[in-house]
């Protein structure tokens, strides 16, 4: 069977006000119910005008600025911020004051035919709205009035173009334009700019056959605080709608001062105005401002994207009320009724409700899985003694892994000092052990003190390289090469620990692996620093010198020493080289294990606690920064569980009906969308499609450990944004169950299900 062919009139929706928006995000909501993506019925377009110039920066929708995947915020080119900066009102002010004294022409002369100077005394700026003052909505309109006019335009050729593209669809586009403005007359924008609106759009179509000019607006001011002030404006704005719909009366206006763009209208403001209360012929009442919102949007989308047979129902019966309206009323001062209203009703399920609680606890088990992982016991004494085998080279105490990594790379001929100073040390005992005369004595004892001399040089103390010895600057070196390798050893575990992919994953887990790390840091300085304690004081050439001349002393002492119990013989030469080599080979090991290779180990020492009190800073930092992190998580969980709550209460007077809905479809849908058996899979691919949108690693650890950390509404925006593109296409068939409950209330009831 062919699908029926749709027939839609291309149409501009404007909105007023706070009032305005909530109308048009509604309509958007629903267009994107029915047709997937704003963009899939480019006929349609939307402009926004409003005095206060943040009300365009949300949807103020329930379920957020995102429907189904889709962005609702308007875009740029749908916006008019109709304001006006301090300068500007000060300006206007001083020009209005002096033309007054003066009687000469301004560039405000078109304004001051309305617009008392007295209103500026306190006025300051328009940019926070009207303040429910109607000539002040009316002045930003007055000031913006070209770009107004633009935008009016551009909205027009966006909706041009579209009708063989349509067809493919079954979407018929019908001659003509439909120009819908919506807004409420109880506050200072909507009641101050519709007359200029419609006017201003009667003037800019005034040569367009097919063209319609249809009004929804709001007068209910108990929906506004029913103050005097919104009653004023109520009464005011209706009045002179009545007045200018009246066929005796004209309606004339310049926007500039030139008189470029002028109106000179007999005609009534709209073809169609809809006057909207808050309650029906029956007593029926609607107590909240974003319900009959709601309600109006429906009409409005009923009227234009609906089916055929529910759209020409409704044009056909706003049709046959065009001859009524130009009719007399019975009063005894008989009045033409020039507006129209309109009630609606239905039997629904709210689905937008149950997906968007659901997709808010997809939201709420994302933040669980980022904070809490698996929930396994893991004990942070593992993740401590996993992460060290890393940096452990061989069964060393913890706090000497540092001098042992320092010391391993700090080479020179692919040598380290103790290798080297061992070879000297066994090339001096070998000669020791070939000495046979004593001229070989002698020769050996000789050049001892320059042997020494020479290997103190490198590793003598000095603030300058000139100074200092060579491999006292090699452990400086290295300690630097070793600090950057474990601190990035530090934040790769860190990532690994936050990458969504890896068993320990959690920031439970991250942070108790940093806080164990911090408690073993400082127990190694602890015992780096009492490891100090116990070694001397770095040795000086002049203390060096002074033991091994004790040393030659003792091996030329040798040669004079006599024999016998009373010394009166003397030595043989194989006993006193016996003796020379005893002490000699003592001797050199005093003057490695004693003095040559102190300062090494004092400045190994000092490098290491040096590496250790960065290493401690930078963890220390990393706590900071993840507990900020999951201080921010969690204030986004609290959002979450109130939106759970808020979600959770379905309201039944969106409209005026019955909704048919249990506690059950929530976690009916939850479930197909977050089966228990894929739950661990689909959390980690949506933490890695989160990841993807705001930086370059898949580690959650990048949200924090970069420059800045980010920002609670980046976050949320993102997880937003990923859900629903994910899940909010996502189609389930909960009808059956639906339609049970309703025949189970209804079970006389004989009407058609679709």
């Amino acid at each position: 069977m062919p699908q029926e062919i749709q027939k839609i009139k291309r149409t501009i929706c404007i909105g007023l006000g706070g009032t305005g928006k909530e109308i048009l995000m509604q309509i958007r909501r629903l267009i994107v119910d029915r047709h997937g993506k704003l963009e899939n019925l480019p006929i349609v377009s939307f402009i926004h005008i409003d005095t206060n110039q943040n009300e365009h920066k949300t949807t103020g929708l329930k379920t957020g600025d995102t429907h189904r995947g889709e962005n609702l915020l308007f875009k740029p080119a749908e916006v008019v911020t109709a304001t006006m900066n301090r300068q500007q009102i000060n300006e206007l002010s001083n020009t209005l004051q002096e033309t007054q004294k003066n009687q000469q022409t301004s560039p405000y002369d078109h304004i001051a035919k309305w617009f008392h100077p007295k209103l500026c005394k306190n006025l300051q700026s328009i940019e926070n709205g009207a303040g429910a003052v109607r000539s002040v909505g009316r002045l930003g309109f007055f000031h913006n009035h070209n770009q107004i006019r633009n935008i009016i335009e551009s909205a027009d050729n966006r909706t041009n173009g579209y009708s063989e593209t349509l067809m493919r669809r079954n979407i018929a586009v019908e001659q003509g334009l439909n120009i819908i403005v919506v807004g409420s007359l109880c506050g200072g924008t909507g009641s101050g700019t519709f007359i200029d609106m419609a006017y201003t759009l009667r003037k800019m179509y005034d040569n367009q056959v097919g063209t319609d000019f249809i009004g929804y607006f709001i007068i209910s001011p108990e929906l506004y605080g029913n103050n005097d002030i919104s009653k004023a404006n109520t009464y005011a704005a209706l009045k002179e709608l009545d007045y200018y719909s009246s066929e005796k009366n004209r309606f004339q206006c310049d926007y500039d001062a030139q008189g470029i763009f002028s109106v000179n209208e007999s005609r009534s403001p709209f073809d169609f105005c809809y006057l909207v209360g808050n309650r029906t012929y029956n007593g029926h009442k609607i107590t909240s401002r974003e319900n009959l919102s709601y309600l109006i949007a429906h009409r409005i989308f009923a009227e234009f994207a609906e089916e055929n047979a529910i759209s020409n129902r409704f044009r056909g019966i706003r049709d046959n009320n065009s001859q009524a309206m130009e009719l007399f009323d019975r009063h005894s001062r008989p009045n033409i009724q020039r507006y129209i209203t309109f009630g609606l009703a239905k039997i629904y399920f709210p689905r937008d409700l149950i997906i968007a609680n659901c997709l808010n606890k997809l939201k709420l088990n994302i933040l669980y899985f980022w904070l809490y992982g698996e929930e396994k016991v893991i004990y942070a004494d593992e993740l401590l003694k996993t992460f060290l085998l890393k940096w452990r080279t061989r069964d060393e105490k913890d706090y000497q892994i540092f001098a042992t990594k320092i010391e391993e790379i700090s080479l020179e001929n692919n040598q380290t000092f103790k290798q080297k100073l061992k070879r000297w040390q066994n090339r001096l005992i070998t000669q020791i052990e070939n000495c046979r005369t004593f001229e070989d004595r002698q020769q050996f004892t000789n050049i001892l003190l320059g042997e020494v001399r020479n290997q103190f040089k490198d590793i003598q103390q000095g603030q300058t390289e000139n100074i200092r010895g060579i491999w006292l600057t090699l452990l400086q070196q290295s300690s630097i090469k070793i600090n950057r390798e474990f601190n990035a050893d530090i934040d790769s575990h860190l990532e690994n620990l936050l990458d969504p992919f890896d068993t320990n994953f959690s920031i439970e887990n991250s942070r108790s692996w940093l806080e164990a790390m911090i408690t073993k840091l400082n127990e190694c300085l602890r015992d780096l620093q009492e490891e100090k304690e116990r070694v001397p004081s770095f040795i000086t050439l002049e203390q060096i010198e002074k033991e091994t001349k004790k040393i030659i002393d003792i091996l030329q002492e040798i040669e004079t020493e006599k024999a016998g119990c009373l010394g009166l013989g003397f030595m043989s030469n194989k006993a006193k080289n016996q003796k020379f080599q005893d002490s000699a080979i003592r001797g050199m090991q005093d003057i490695y294990s004693k003095l040559l290779i102190r300062n090494f180990e004092l400045v190994l020492l000092d490098e290491s606690m040096n590496i250790v009190g960065n290493l401690l800073r930078k963890v220390k930092e990393r706590r900071s920064q993840i507990n900020s992190f999951y201080n921010l998580l969690d204030e986004l969980n609290s959002y979450y569980h109130k939106r759970e709550q808020e979600l959770s209460q379905i309201n039944h007077q969106e409209i005026n009906g019955e909704a048919i809905f249990s506690i059950q479809d929530h976690e009916e849908y939850y479930q197909i969308l977050l089966p228990e058996i894929e739950k661990h899979n689909l959390l980690v691919e949506i933490s890695q499609n989160i990841t993807k949108k705001t930086i370059i690693s898949q580690s959650i650890a990048n949200f924090f450990i970069n420059e800045r950390m980010i920002r609670k509404e980046e976050l949320h925006e993102v997880i937003s944004t990923t859900i629903e593109v994910k899940f909010g296409l996502k189609t389930v068939d909960l009808t059956k169950s639906v339609v049970n409950r309703f025949m189970e209330k209804y079970p006389f009831s004989r009407v058609s299900i679709k």
